[in-house]
């Protein structure tokens, strides 16, 4: 498989330490973590809202000592970021359109075309809703769910996102996994990023167990035992050497490590 992206020993204050990450095409990815802070950060290099202080990344195989906009533009990698990048008073359609492989700002004037463009898209993911009607009507999981379909009409070839627990829950974050599958299958990437277990890690490639920003553990097509860790968060066990509290569970409301 292709590398699509790798981050190499990067440093960001205490919050990424020594840390390395690669990416593949047709991967999914899953990170979990009980520091959000941490995935945050992670998520923000891919949105360039955040430079590495100290590390390297590569595109393709080319080092680059920060990440550029136009380099994550060329190497069709998208941050999702969950309606934060949506217009309200712009319809569905028209945001949809905005900035995508498909249609450009000059198209948005074509409207009858747009519109049945992205209606037909999107009910081709199983989202019948009205695209003339402004992006603020539309509830929160409607959402979440338009903005991984946008960066897929953008012809990402790397998608990602956080799913922590205000992204979604319960039903949603199922609804969220079989789109995230069905997108996989047409040969889009994910790296997804979790502060807590996410079932989304079941149809992973690859699943990555980050703690005190270091990378603690990693397992290549993970099976259910994997699945029942991550549920579980009972990895303390197995990284004794880098840390002795216990943890209970996901959350351990008793620990108070700033770093967290």
């Amino acid at each position: 498989m292709k590398e699509i992206v790798r981050l190499q020993n990067v440093f960001y204050e205490d919050l990424l330490n020594d840390y390395s990450l690669s990416a593949f095409e047709n991967e999914i990815v899953y990170i979990q973590s009980l520091s959000y802070r941490s995935l945050h950060v992670l998520a923000e290099f891919f949105s360039c809202d955040k430079q590495m202080q100290k590390g390297t990344v590569f595109f393709s195989g080319i080092p680059y000592e920060n990440i550029d906009p136009m380099v994550l533009k060329h190497n069709r990698i998208v941050r999702v970021s969950f309606g934060e990048e949506f217009v309200d008073n712009l319809s569905v359609a028209e945001n949809m359109m905005m900035n995508s492989e498909t249609g450009q700002w000059k198209k948005l004037f074509n409207k009858n075309q747009n519109n049945r463009i992205v209606k037909e898209y999107l009910q081709e993911y199983g989202m019948d809703i009205d695209v003339e009607m402004p992006m603020w009507h539309c509830n929160n999981a409607q959402k979440r769910k338009l903005s991984i379909l946008r960066a897929a009409m953008m012809h990402a070839k790397l998608i990602v996102l956080e799913a922590t627990s205000h992204t979604d829950e319960g039903y949603q974050s199922e609804e969220i996994t079989g789109l995230i599958q069905k997108l996989h299958e047409k040969n889009i990437s994910f790296l997804i990023l979790a502060s807590r277990y996410h079932p989304v890690c079941r149809i992973a490639s690859r699943i990555q167990y980050l703690r005190y920003g270091m990378n603690i553990k990693e397992w290549i097509s993970p099976d259910e035992s994997v699945f029942e860790l991550m549920q579980e968060d009972i990895l303390s066990s197995s990284s004794n050497s880098i840390h002795k509290k216990v943890f209970t569970g996901l959350y351990d409301y008793q620990w108070t490590d700033e770093k967290n």
